[in-house]
């Protein structure tokens, strides 16, 4: 009385894990970059390296080479798990 009861436990079977997704853009170009969206990212670096706060983008595998050349050098880039597998798949097979 007056207590919590203890929760069921969960009998729930997990998801079965779908493969990675592929390339957005396997045979071209990936769309441009909106400028705006562009000089915020590099606002934000800069401004975060003049201040001396470590600063990681968050970038998807199709931006990467694009943010690469045309953002300063920030702290990291970081991307999700399966994109990162597929980048690293990609470079695997080319060498």
């Amino acid at each position: 009385p007056g207590g919590t009861e203890p929760r069921p436990e969960s009998h729930a079977t997990p998801h079965p894990r779908r493969p990675p997704p592929s390339h957005p853009y396997p045979d071209q170009q990936p769309p441009p970059r909106h400028p705006a969206v562009l000089d915020g990212v590099r606002r934000v670096v800069e401004c975060s390296r003049a201040a001396g706060t470590p600063v990681r983008v968050f970038s998807l595998a199709s931006d990467l080479d694009h943010y690469l050349e045309h953002l300063p050098t920030p702290d990291g880039y970081m991307m999700c798990t399966a994109e990162l597998r597929q980048l690293l798949l990609r470079h695997s097979t080319r060498t």
